[in-house]
């Protein structure tokens, strides 16, 4: 099995096949991918939300971590998960952090 693309990845998203020809090349030309190895941070507390993060390959856990330093998993993300969109839509930076499990490559 060949390793999935960005441009695959958004073709098989639910958003991605909504798309006018026009709105997918416009997609196209402005995402980027970048790869995040395995225990490093995807997005931290407080990071600008300045993408809609998708992750083409790799596995993620989204967590907030207690003053107290309790750490409790909100959620797993896998390959296809797309998140983000709540913190970018209200201009405010991210509640909470994502670290990646596996390499991943995530889609911006």
């Amino acid at each position: 099995m060949l390793p999935p693309t960005l441009s695959a990845t958004i073709d098989q998203s639910t958003w991605g096949r909504a798309l006018t020809a026009a709105e997918r090349a416009l997609v196209m030309a402005t995402a980027t991918e970048r790869r995040v190895e395995a225990g490093q941070a995807l997005v931290c507390v407080g990071d600008e939300a300045a993408h809609w993060l998708g992750l083409i390959d790799g596995l993620a856990k989204m967590s907030i971590t207690a003053t107290d330093g309790r750490v409790t998993t909100l959620t797993g993300a896998s390959r296809g998960a797309w998140f983000g969109e709540g913190s970018l839509l209200r201009h405010e930076p991210f509640r909470y952090d994502v670290i990646a499990l596996r390499d991943c490559r995530v889609a911006q």
